[in-house]
């Protein structure tokens, strides 16, 4: 695939907003669509990365209703049957588990780092990595009050 032509939308769910975690207080997929609408060509592929299935989908179907046809999702084995990541469910896996999920992780972050475009939120640690990685270029916080340093 030619990754000058793939977004990625990067969407940290899990126990930051299926636990209602204070940090993402009042979760909405608007200003990850208004981004969207502002910085990626709608004829480009669009990759949803997220730790939750749940909240994938319901963002690709947003995408999908705001005319974004080629829309892909990427999300580990784990958020298939889960609402996204927990460390302390991370820490009671076979050690074997634990690779075979990093090595997915370390895929998803390769897209975030090579994409043209990648919309996401500072507040999680892999998208300020993201940020650093790529030189804040073509990089796209979901809040303009957004710092990689909080």
């Amino acid at each position: 695939f030619n990754t000058n032509q793939m977004n990625v939308i990067h969407v940290r769910a899990g126990v930051k907003i299926h636990n209602q975690d204070p940090e993402i207080s009042n979760f909405s997929f608007q200003p990850y669509i208004r981004l969207c609408n502002l910085y990626l060509p709608k004829n480009q592929e669009v990759f949803v990365i997220s730790d939750s299935l749940k909240t994938a989908l319901a963002l690709q179907t947003k995408l999908f209703e705001n005319n974004f046809l080629d829309v892909n999702i990427k999300v580990p084995e784990t958020a298939i049957h889960t609402f996204g990541y927990d460390q302390s469910s991370f820490n009671k896996m076979p050690t074997r588990l634990k690779v075979s999920y990093t090595k997915m992780f370390l895929k998803d972050f390769f897209f975030m780092l090579s994409a043209n475009h990648l919309i996401c939120d500072y507040r999680s640690c892999v998208a300020r990595v993201a940020y650093l990685l790529r030189d804040g270029l073509n990089i796209y916080p979901i809040n303009s009050n957004n710092s990689i340093i909080q």
